[in-house]
């Protein structure tokens, strides 16, 4: 049976560069799903093949802490890649009732610290993620906090890999700039070639923010931002949480 006959679509979600991302519901299970809708016909060659590159990506990859991809196919110049849908956050007393990102939790909850027992427990899953993906020679290259989707539970999942890397070896370097500002590595700042400790990095940014509510590096340019994350200068850090969990950081 056809995809679009045995679901129904119910809206969108979201409209980038890439197509669209679109919200859909299974007529037999009443599931709900997501399929990315990239256009693919526009693209050059390049563009073209890593589109492609996500969705070959994302079928590979089976680990309870990332998001799920069930399906690809090509049609009409058109690349569909069908994944778990992780609904937007709910919040109700200050506990997750609704799965959502983790930018969008963060925001949420920004005038109360979060549990290091909680900020513990998602570092170890965002780790596991990781280190699945660098096991099979894969960077993820754009890890911040709205690419962390969380589900009901207390499980959370990395997704969005449109800018994912697949090396030939776990110690090539990838030499390409892509990455969200607040996240990116000095490496990625200063045009240098980078491995997976890039991810590592990012995910440091991320666990940071868990802590401190705000970004580890900011700053009124880019290219001021870029140079206090290449000579490691922080915001002064006040938390009301423990020495260790901010050093650590």
């Amino acid at each position: 049976m056809d995809f679009w006959e045995s679901h129904d679509r119910i809206k969108e979600l979201g409209k980038g560069s890439y197509g669209l991302a679109i919200l859909v519901r299974s007529k037999t299970s009443g599931r709900e799903y997501v399929v990315k809708e990239v256009d693919i016909s526009r693209m050059n060659r390049k563009d073209a093949a890593e589109a492609e590159q996500e969705a070959k990506i994302l079928l590979a990859l089976h680990h309870p802490n990332i998001v799920a991809c069930s399906l690809s196919w090509v049609e009409r110049g058109k690349l569909h890649i069908v994944m778990e849908y992780c609904s937007e956050a709910q919040l109700q007393d200050n506990c997750l009732v609704c799965a959502g990102d983790l930018q969008g939790f963060l925001k949420e909850c920004r005038s109360t610290q979060l549990p290091e027992e909680t900020i513990l427990d998602w570092f170890i899953q965002m780790v596991l993620a990781l280190k699945y993906m660098h096991e099979r020679k894969i960077l993820h290259r754009d890890f911040k906090t709205a690419n962390v989707f969380m589900a009901e539970g207390g499980l959370l999942k990395v997704g969005d890999f449109g800018v994912s890397k697949v090396l030939s070896s776990t110690l090539a370097l990838a030499k390409t700039t892509i990455g969200t500002p607040y996240y990116i590595s000095p490496e990625i700042c200063l045009n240098r070639p980078y491995n997976a400790k890039t991810d590592i990095w990012s995910l440091g940014c991320v666990v940071y923010e868990m802590l401190m509510l705000r970004h580890a590096f900011q700053a009124a340019s880019i290219n001021k931002l870029a140079e206090k994350i290449v000579q490691g200068r922080q915001a002064p850090r006040k938390s009301m949480q423990s020495y260790p969990s901010v050093a650590c950081c």
